[in-house]
C-alpha cells in the first residue's frame, strides 16, 4: 500500500546508535538509481550506434543527452 516501503521501513526503525536509518536508505536509494541511468543512456548509445553504423558511439551522447533533457522536463 506504500509507495515506497523500504523507506517507511527506514523511518519506523530506530537503533540505539543510529536514529534517522531513512537518510541511509535515501542516499543508496538516489546512487543506485544514477548508475541505473547511465547504464541505461550507455546501452543506448551503444545500441544506437550499432544500429545506425557509426564508427564512434560518443558522436551521439550529445545529441542523445539533449534529448533526454528536453523529454524529461516538466510542463505544468
Amino acid at each position: 500500500m506504500q509507495l515506497y516501503p523500504s523507506y517507511m521501513l527506514g523511518q519506523t526503525l530506530q537503533l540505539s546508535f543510529f536514529n534517522h536509518i531513512e537518510v541511509v536508505i535515501a542516499i543508496i536509494w538516489f546512487i543506485s538509481l544514477f548508475f541505473k541511468v547511465v547504464i541505461c543512456f550507455f546501452v543506448l548509445t551503444q545500441g544506437l550506434s550499432e544500429l545506425l553504423k557509426v564508427q564512434e558511439y560518443r558522436v551521439l551522447t550529445f545529441p542523445l543527452g539533449m534529448l533526454i533533457f528536453v523529454c524529461s522536463g516538466r510542463r505544468y
